[in-house]
């Protein structure tokens, strides 16, 4: 069914063409991300696989995930108009006390969203087009009228789209869609990297492994193991090759190394033949220009007094996987030089990218406030109640959970870095290359462990992620793409390596099963003080546990020793 809502994605877009054509003062609002591949899948609008969300404003509902006023076109064609300020208490208040009662809207409204539906039987275009005469034009008046309403307010509002930041995004959609038409097979506009072949030799416990298919088409590889069986061994030696970064290899662990690694992006090829030989002439270079790697510590940011220039984050790439502690870039400080550097208006989409991707990450985020828009030049962040829809205090990063600040720190400085080596991308979902992450499950709660799986995947699909797990919950999140890679050390043969993903289907399985698979094979899962003569609960969820429990004690209620009785008579009978 994605098939009729991108084709009113392209009928609209080719509609609000025209009327700019005509008209160039005309704007009207874009994706600016491209998350889960959204644009490379011709997804030019807010809105998902049942509708499509278009806007003629500024001002986005982050927790909704669509614009303040949007004009909404569902799967069967019908429309309605929506006003929603679930993000921000003032654009409610500006609803309410503002553009409702200028819009003639007599009766009582309460709440933070309304839905005004487009009664007729003429088509979505025609009823757009009546929209872009009347109701448009009304709100456009209401807003100019209203301008000090969100003047003097540092919270992001509602107001007319920027002309400059409209022409880069619309060229960008103008360019993507000539593109992909001029695609014949049905794939992406752009494919993702892989490291296709990987050799490791005499690499601290690494004595020799290769591996010719490492990660060939694979969007994700997982590797486990016990504690110091070589898992960051390997990691350090891929991240070495890709960075040619001799300067943490210089102890007697590392006096013969050799590493061979080969990247692909479905076209071209990228080779590098690394080693110990190479040390004193090599200088430190980027493989490809799309990399980052962590190691398991990421809770510290940098001291931003001490900023090195964009020019040096290549030559830092290594730092966190071999460095316990190492300070990962700051951000929003960087935002500052990512504007210097680019212009305001490819600034201003990067940013409101940037705002967009945390949402999708942080499963409870209500608003971002960069340095200037709320009390001082921190960043501030403001969490959400779900269950009674309200916002929470904004607070600075110090005073956010471990688990949120090490997703924080280390996506702040992904972005940083990928910025920087992929200089006209203007979005996460834009970046291509490599991310390894040490133990990705460290200081995050099961829920956020899987969540950060799918959310990476979505907000960087062109990126490959190389990841190490001590917990069966990141599989929960992993795609069909994956390849899973068992790691064990032998006294004899060094570090071994074995392909696991080939012999287990990981999507059929439950966390206890993934224990004592071949993954982590853990013999025994059952708690060491179970007492032996009670029955051990093997409920897939603990609200089975608790229906059984209700339906066990409603029957106890019920039993007494004649009905027992009765019931095994019963019972007997039908045996025989």
């Amino acid at each position: 069914m994605e098939e009729i809502i991108l084709e009113i994605q392209d009928k609209l877009f080719e509609h609000l063409s025209k009327i700019l054509s005509i008209n160039e003062g005309f704007k009207f609002s874009l994706r600016k991300s491209n998350l889960g591949n959204k644009l490379d899948r011709r997804y030019w609008f807010h809105g998902g696989i049942n509708y499509v969300a278009i806007s003629f404003w500024s001002g986005f509902d982050n927790v909704n995930r669509t614009p303040n006023i949007s004009f909404i076109i569902n799967q069967d064609e019908s429309c309605f108009i929506l006003f929603s300020a679930r993000n921000s208490d003032l654009v409610n208040k500006f609803f309410l006390d503002k553009l409702y009662p200028a819009l003639g809207f007599s009766q009582i409204i309460s709440g933070n969203q309304l839905k005004i539906p487009i009664e007729g039987p003429s088509s979505y275009l025609e009823k757009i087009d009546d929209f872009i005469k009347q109701e448009k034009v009304e709100i456009d008046g209401i807003l100019k009228k209203e301008i000090a309403f969100f003047a003097d307010r540092r919270e992001p509002g509602i107001g007319f789209i920027d002309g400059r930041d409209f022409r880069l995004l619309y060229n960008r959609a103008v360019k993507l869609r000539n593109a992909i038409n001029q695609i014949q097979e049905p794939r992406l506009y752009e494919s993702s990297l892989n490291i296709s072949k990987l050799t490791i030799k005499n690499f601290g416990p690494i004595s020799n492994f290769d591996l010719p298919n490492f990660g060939l088409g694979k969007k994700w590889i997982f590797l486990t193991g016990e504690n110091g069986c070589g898992k960051s061994a390997i990691f350090r030696a891929i991240a070495a090759a890709i960075c040619n970064d001799h300067s943490y290899l210089t102890n007697g662990d590392y006096s013969n190394y050799e590493v061979s690694i080969h990247i692909t992006d479905g076209q071209k090829t990228f080779n590098r033949e690394f080693n110990a030989k190479n040390a004193y002439k090599d200088n430190p270079k980027l493989l490809y220009r799309g990399f980052a790697a962590y190691g398991a510590s990421r809770l510290t940011i940098e001291d931003t007094k001490q900023n090195k220039t964009m020019d040096t984050y290549h030559l830092t790439a290594c730092d966190s996987i071999f460095k316990y502690c190492n300070p990962l870039l700051d951000l929003w400080t960087r935002i500052i030089e990512i504007q210097k550097r680019k212009g305001s208006s490819i600034a201003h989409v990067r940013i409101d990218n940037i705002r967009e991707m945390f949402y999708s990450l942080i499963e409870n985020l209500q608003t971002i406030l960069f340095p200037g828009e709320f009390d001082d030049d921190k960043t501030y962040y403001a969490e959400l109640d779900i269950k009674n829809n309200k916002g929470f205090l904004p607070v600075p990063y110090d005073y956010l959970a471990s688990g949120i600040r090490s997703i924080i720190a280390m996506i702040g400085d992904l972005i940083v870095r990928f910025f920087d080596q992929q200089p006209n991308a203007l979005s996460p979902g834009d970046f291509k290359g490599i991310v390894i992450i040490d133990e990705i499950d460290v200081h995050l709660h099961p829920s956020y462990q899987k969540k950060i799986v799918e959310a990476l995947d979505i907000i960087f699909p062109k990126v490959q992620f190389l990841v190490s797990t001590h917990s069966p919950i990141p599989f929960l999140g992993a795609p069909k793409s994956s390849a899973i890679y068992v790691v064990k050390r032998d006294y004899k043969e060094g570090v071994l390596i074995n392909r696991i993903d080939d012999k287990i289907y990981i999507q059929d399985l439950l966390p206890n099963t993934i224990l004592t698979s071949p993954i982590f094979d853990l013999d025994e899962i059952t708690n060491e003080h179970h007492e032996t003569e009670r029955i051990l609960r093997t409920e897939k969820t603990f609200a089975e546990l608790e229906f059984n429990d209700k339906v066990k004690a409603k029957i106890n209620l019920f039993m007494n020793d004649t009905i027992e009785s009765e019931l095994i008579s019963i019972f007997e009978k039908r045996r025989k």
